[in-house]
């Protein structure tokens, strides 16, 4: 009886077939369970629902931030941020001792207030101020930032001036400030924020079009 013998060269054919079938399957599979688990996460809905998914960081700085990473379900526009009893719709949020409130002002000197300005172009982004001072997060009191929204906080600081790119100046809320603290864009699928955290319990709540998401930060 003959007994037939495959080369070398045949046996590595068949097994790089073997591997990339066992790959597409495996492919398969994860694309399933995304799917799986896609399909059911909260969508926009006009009852007050949650639709977004957060992530929540402690970023070691002083004072403490909280990174506040949204991946929302689908693309909607903030319009109003509350924590606690502050509400960007009233004014400038800021963090006073261990409570948030809204002043009327970019910078105070008791206070660390946090906001959005608005770069139409990319460029350096420069802080003027009395004060510490962070943009997206960076301890810094210049950025090149590109065109977007773009998160400033302004610690214990009597005067500030905002340049953005371009030279267009800022010392006061109004025209190219937003006082919902957001980095990307108001309509967006996902954005993140920057709070200053005065390491207790406090209550965030994101309002948008679409519903309502609420989180605990401690």
């Amino acid at each position: 009886m003959r007994v037939l013998s495959t080369s070398k060269g045949e046996r590595r054919r068949h097994r790089a077939v073997v591997e990339v079938y066992s790959s597409l399957v495996i492919i398969a599979m994860v694309v399933s369970l995304s799917y799986l688990v896609y399909s059911q996460a909260p969508r926009p809905t006009n009852s007050g629902n949650l639709v977004f998914l957060n992530d929540v960081r402690h970023i070691f700085a002083s004072p403490p931030l909280v990174l506040v990473a949204v991946n929302a379900s689908a693309p909607d526009t903030v319009v109003e941020l509350d924590i606690d009893e502050a509400s960007s719709s009233a004014g400038i949020l800021a963090l006073v001792g261990s409570s948030y409130t809204s002043v009327k002002s970019l910078c105070a000197e008791d206070a660390t207030t946090f906001f959005s300005v608005y770069a139409a172009a990319s460029g350096e982004l420069i802080i003027k101020a009395d004060g510490e001072s962070w943009v997206d997060g960076y301890a810094v009191n210049s950025l090149w930032v590109g065109a977007g929204w773009h998160e400033v906080v302004l610690g214990g600081a009597r005067s500030c001036e905002i340049i953005l790119p371009g030279g267009g100046a800022l010392t006061s809320p109004g025209s190219g400030v937003n006082p919902i603290p957001v980095i990307g864009r108001l309509e967006s699928r996902s954005f993140a924020l920057y709070l200053p955290f005065a390491g207790s319990r406090h209550q965030l709540q994101i309002l948008f079009t679409g519903g309502v998401d609420s989180l605990e930060i401690q």
